[in-house]
């Protein structure tokens, strides 16, 4: 399931006048419970029991690490895969030509 205010401020509710944990960054940047809470726009008591436990919170800004982004799949199979169709599509182009030659029809 998805997030939404109710189970945030679950979570967050245990955590709110604990000084150490309101200052830990999440796993994903820095992403303080202040920004979670913010972000899912709890309720104005859960946001204010966490910036009276660490106000320096409101002066951190949220930072989201970026994802790798992977380069295009550019090893020697997916570019031989690549020559191997492009010659597939060569001969059967050629073969009407060639039965055209001989004289025979092409369902032979």
């Amino acid at each position: 399931g998805s997030a939404n205010p109710v189970t945030v401020e679950l979570l967050i509710r245990p955590i709110i006048h604990n000084p150490t944990i309101c200052a830990y960054p999440g796993s994903v940047g820095v992403h303080l419970p202040l920004h979670i809470a913010a972000e899912y726009r709890c309720k104005y008591s859960i946001l204010e029991g966490l910036v009276s436990s660490y106000s320096e919170a409101t002066h951190i800004k949220r930072q989201l690490l970026q994802q790798p982004q992977h380069p295009p799949d550019t090893s020697p199979k997916s570019g031989s895969d690549a020559k191997n169709a492009k010659q597939k599509q060569q001969q059967q182009q050629q073969q009407p030509q060639q039965q055209q030659q001989q004289g025979t029809p092409g369902w032979f």
